[in-house]
């Protein structure tokens, strides 16, 4: 079954001076998302750096999965203290609910049947 939900999360540039810890935190972030996903904790995840833009938005991971297991893993203390020491390194670092998918065909049901005509 294809997943339907997913962990949006999203950065912009290092903060200026931390360049290192935040390739290293990119690192551990990374190594993380593997070990959840051989668990079969995350389906898959996907990493993307932008290209130069003008834009706030330099990077996100997108990540895959159930519902139930990445809202588990969201608030799991793991994870959190990842978020928390890439707060410190990055700007801009964020983690959002995201739909994908499946997802997203239902969230616009839910949305058009509510848009009034």
């Amino acid at each position: 079954m294809a997943s339907d939900s997913a962990l949006f999360i999203g950065w912009r540039l290092p903060v200026v001076g931390r360049e290192a810890d935040a390739l290293e935190m990119f690192g551990s972030f990374v190594g993380y998302l593997g070990k959840q996903q051989a668990t079969g904790t995350v389906d898959s995840f996907e990493p993307c750096l932008l290209s130069p833009h003008g834009g706030d938005l330099d990077g996100f991971i997108i990540v895959r999965g159930d519902r139930a297991k990445l809202s588990a893993l969201r608030y799991s203390d793991e994870f959190e203290e990842l978020v928390s020491k890439c707060l410190l390194s990055v700007d801009g670092f964020g983690v959002v609910d995201a739909y994908v998918g499946d997802g997203v065909g239902v969230q616009l049901q839910r949305y058009a049947k509510n848009v009034r005509r």
